[in-house]
C-alpha cells in the first residue's frame, strides 16, 4: 500500500511538472505576440518571456538559483526592457558587439560537465532552438540587463552627495518613474495589464 501511494504521488508530481513546463506557452497564440510596448514600439514578445522562463528553470536546477514566479519574472523582464529603452534615449546603452564577444569567449571555455553548459543545453532542448538562436536571445537579454544597469549608474552619478543607500534607491526610482511617465506603456500579459511598474527590480 505504501509503495503504491509513493508511486501515485510520483505520477502526480511528474504530471504537475509537465503542466508547469507547458503552461506558459498556452498563454500566447504565437511567440511573436507583443507583451510589452512603449509608444507603439515592441519591447518584449512571448518568445522573450519563454526564453527567460526556460533559463530561470534551468538555472534553478543546475545553478541553484531561486526561480521567480511567473508574475515576478514578467515584472523584472518588463522593467529591465523599459530601462534598456530609456538608456538608449540617454545614450548610455550597452555595446552589443562587446557582449557578443564576451558570450563567444564564455561558451568556448565551457565543457559538458559544467553547470552552465547543462543549463544552456536544457534551455535549447526545452525551446527546441539551436546554438545561433540561443546566442541571439541570450545576448539580447544580456544587452537589456547591462543597459538598465548603465542607466541606473548614470542616475546615481547625479546624486554623489547622497550617502544613504535607501535614499539613493528612492532618488533612482523617482527618476525612472519620471522618465517612464512620458511614454505610453502597454502591457499584454495575463493579469498584468494594469500593473504599475516601480522599477525596484532593476536596483535590487
Amino acid at each position: 500500500m505504501k509503495k503504491g501511494l509513493i508511486l501515485l504521488l510520483t505520477v502526480i508530481m511528474l504530471a504537475a511538472c509537465s503542466c508547469a513546463r507547458t503552461d506558459s506557452r498556452s498563454l500566447f497564440t504565437s511567440e511573436e505576440d507583443v507583451i510589452l510596448s512603449a509608444d507603439g514600439h515592441a519591447l518584449l514578445t512571448a518568445e522573450d518571456f519563454l526564453f527567460a522562463e526556460a533559463y530561470e528553470k534551468a538555472s534553478a536546477e543546475f545553478l541553484n538559483s531561486k526561480q521567480p514566479s511567473r508574475d515576478e519574472l514578467f515584472i523584472r523582464l518588463a522593467e529591465t526592457a523599459l530601462c534598456s529603452m530609456f538608456s538608449e534615449e540617454f545614450e548610455v546603452n550597452a555595446d552589443r558587439e562587446q557582449l557578443n564577444g564576451e558570450y563567444e569567449l564564455f561558451t568556448a571555455e565551457l565543457s559538458d560537465t559544467d553547470a552552465d553548459y547543462k543549463c544552456i543545453a536544457q534551455v535549447k532542448e526545452s525551446l527546441q532552438i539551436g546554438d545561433g538562436e540561443f546566442a541571439e536571445l541570450f545576448v539580447e537579454h544580456a544587452y537589456m540587463s547591462a543597459s538598465a544597469e548603465n542607466l541606473v549608474s548614470e542616475i546615481a552619478g547625479v546624486y554623489t552627495a547622497v550617502t544613504d543607500p535607501s535614499a539613493m534607491e528612492e532618488y533612482i526610482l523617482i527618476n525612472l518613474e519620471e522618465i517612464a511617465s512620458v511614454y505610453h506603456i502597454e502591457v499584454n500579459f495575463p493579469d498584468m495589464e494594469d500593473h504599475h511598474f516601480s522599477y525596484a527590480s532593476v536596483i535590487s
